[in-house]
């Protein structure tokens, strides 16, 4: 055999070639990228999941609750999402950005809001919360109707562990205020 194109030798080559594919797949058969006919590449293993909270939820007060019935314009595509918890598939390890928000309506409770908290746990620790309380001590000046707030991070995610999101609400005459499902989701993508 013997090398008659330039460019093999190391010299400049005007010629060009093309690799015609459709799919590109592990040697156990599985696709890892497909290139549809407009050219555009897709990775079918991207890992990730996003649920609108399906129905408005009554919630206790002065607890940390799970946010559960994420099951509304759910996006799953590896099944690992429940509407509650994200669990991270086999081989699916690595950075993800993570966000949730929870609308607390105090408005069937007396419109006396006094304390939101939205918390991302991992493997049932948190990992970030966010708070937003009106004042220090009970009084009748407390007045929040609605309020909501959002949590984003990134973070290093291994295969198995998992990933809820956690809310704590109180207003000051002890009423259980209710997350709207208009204004509430969960979800993340590994990056």
């Amino acid at each position: 055999w013997h090398n008659h194109h330039s460019k093999l030798r190391g010299q400049s080559s005007n010629h060009m070639s093309n690799l015609l594919v459709q799919n590109i797949k592990h040697t156990n058969g599985t696709t890892a990228q497909t290139i549809n006919s407009s050219g555009v590449v897709t990775n079918t293993q991207k890992p990730m999941w996003y649920g609108k909270l399906a129905s408005d939820t009554t919630i206790t007060r002065g607890s940390i609750i799970g946010v559960t019935g994420l099951t509304a314009d759910e996006i799953d595509p590896h099944s690992a999402f429940d509407g509650e918890t994200y669990t991270v598939p086999s081989n699916m390890g690595g950075v993800y950005c993570i966000f949730g928000q929870v609308c607390a309506d105090f408005s069937q409770v007396g419109n006396d809001g006094e304390d939101v908290e939205l918390y991302i746990y991992k493997n049932g620790s948190s990992i970030l919360g966010h708070k937003f309380k009106i004042g220090q001590i009970a009084d009748s000046n407390r007045d929040l109707t609605e309020f909501t707030p959002t949590i984003t991070l990134l973070n290093n995610l291994s295969a198995t562990d998992t990933i809820q999101l956690k809310c704590y609400v109180v207003d000051s005459v002890a009423g259980n205020a209710r997350i709207l499902a208009t204004s509430s989701c969960f979800g993340g993508y590994m990056v």
